[in-house]
């Protein structure tokens, strides 16, 4: 017998209109990155925007965008809300905020009637969240781009597909063509979308990645060619990595995808040497700065991270190191300006 509530659900999970409403939360980089060429392929766009002073810049310079490969730069002037209205008329919601912000940004979709609420959102603690707030309306994700804000223009590049595309999800993993016709969506638009059906392993072994990464970054005091020039530091980093990958296994979380296994199989010497030649390299300015700018979120990644070690009961001695490191940086740096 079929229950009016699977019949929602699968009324909910259909394929989108051929032209949707589209409504991008979050003016930030990856949001900009996102509204801009969205709006430029032709789709009906609007940005929602907590802050006053992103709104009117927005409303002085318009959407802008360039790219660091070439230095093409467009732009493109879409509506700009300050808030989400529970009558608002859209059929999809993408929300591509720091996780400090998600609870506020559940709060705003859960009474609205939008039926597709994408959640392009770093997150290792798993899609319960989503679940909990706005049921199966929830779609998981990441961002396939990267960039960093310079005034009022966004420089971005879109990395080669073996590094990273746009990644989608129903929570449960199950294809469906809600999820498809977000695929087609972003493909028009110049991402280069994949859909997957465990997006949570994803989201941890790239979380697990970013966190070590990061907090290292952020102890070479947000340094990429200095990180790249401290061995032990380095190592440091990678044994951060295989903790949360070992974690992972004793959970039974699949590492994803597959060739992240060398940070495990790999000689850690071998791993250190390839690690500091690419992150001492003008190939990865871009994300020390993605790094630099996100340290609040990483923060509580990291936090997620540990939790997550702490059920699996495995000892993370080198994620702890750089934590303890990073904190007694902040607070050192908090008493010289004083």
């Amino acid at each position: 017998m079929t229950t009016s509530r699977t019949v929602a659900a699968d009324t909910i999970r259909g394929a989108l209109p051929p032209r949707p409403r589209i409504l991008v939360i979050g003016a930030g980089v990856l949001g900009t990155v996102y509204a801009t060429k969205l709006a430029l392929a032709g789709h009906d766009v609007s940005v929602a925007e907590l802050s006053r002073q992103r709104r009117e810049e927005l409303t002085e310079h318009g959407l802008v965008i360039e790219a660091l490969a070439g230095g093409r730069r467009e732009s493109v002037r879409v509506p700009v809300l300050e808030k989400i209205e529970p009558d608002a008329e859209f059929d999809v919601a993408v929300a591509i905020v720091r996780k400090t912000h998600i609870d506020s940004i559940l709060e705003s979709l859960a009474p609205t009637r939008i039926r597709t609420l994408l959640f392009m959102v770093s997150n290792a603690d798993g899609p319960q969240v989503f679940i909990d707030m706005v049921g199966a309306r929830a779609v998981g994700g990441f961002p396939g781009a990267g960039g960093a804000k310079h005034g009022p223009v966004v420089r971005y590049s879109i990395p080669p597909a073996f590094m990273q595309r746009t990644m989608l999800s129903e929570v449960d993993g199950v294809p469906t063509n809600r999820v498809r016709s977000l695929a087609r969506i972003f493909k028009s638009a110049g991402f280069v979308p994949l859909v997957i059906s465990d997006l949570d392993s994803w989201l941890k072994s790239h979380e697990g990645f970013v966190a070590a990464t990061a907090n290292a970054t952020y102890v070479a005091r947000g340094d990429g060619k200095a990180l790249g020039r401290d061995a032990s530091l380095l190592r440091l980093n990678v044994q951060a990595i295989r903790e949360v990958y070992a974690t992972m296994d004793a959970l039974g979380i699949p590492v994803a995808p597959k060739w992240f296994r060398v940070w495990q199989r790999l000689p850690i010497p071998v791993i250190v040497a390839a690690f500091r030649r690419f992150v001492g390299s003008p190939a990865w300015e871009l994300g020390t700065d993605q790094m630099n700018g996100m340290r609040d979120e990483v923060e509580v990644i990291t936090e997620e991270l540990l939790r997550l070690a702490d059920t699996a009961n495995i000892p993370t001695p080198a994620l702890d190191e750089l934590v303890r490191r990073r904190e007694s940086m902040k607070f050192t740096t908090k008493e010289n300006a004083r």
